[in-house]
């Protein structure tokens, strides 16, 4: 479960969860939990897959995939050194494995970023006429 701790009692914690309900735990449950403090984080990791199309020239993916990497080293919210790196070849597609850390640990400001990648990926896939197979981007936050 996550969510914000919003009173520690004797025998249990209230935990407001994603959804804006208020979650009851009782303290023996937390104790034999393991628990993670993200708000202690410095950073958050998103890692997708790019599917794309076997049609798209080798070259192109390669120029696809240098302008990706300049354009995230660019970006002062991200750490540097994303991983962008040819990993499989599936049945319909070539498929670019893109791991970054974004430089927060607010999460809506990581969603911003987030976004903000996923529009530069659009905007080079473009220029670069790259097409994706569907789906062409499955979101994890990790």
């Amino acid at each position: 479960m996550e969510g914000k701790v919003e009173k520690i009692g004797f025998r249990s914690t209230k935990i407001r969860n994603l959804e804006k309900s208020l979650v009851t735990v009782s303290n023996k449950k937390m104790i034999e939990s393991e628990l993670e403090n993200l708000s202690e984080r410095e950073m958050i990791r998103a890692a997708f897959p790019l599917s794309i199309d076997y049609a798209v020239p080798f070259n192109m993916v390669q120029e696809f995939i240098n302008e990706l990497r300049e354009n995230l080293n660019a970006n002062e919210l991200l750490q540097k050194d994303p991983i962008i790196r040819f990993s499989r070849i599936r049945e319909n597609a070539i498929e670019i494995q893109l791991v970054f850390f974004v430089l927060t640990r607010d999460i809506d400001e990581y969603i911003k970023v987030r976004e903000d990648v996923l529009f530069s990926i659009l905007a080079i896939a473009q220029k670069h006429k790259i097409q994706f197979t569907s789906p062409a981007v499955e979101l994890k936050q990790v």
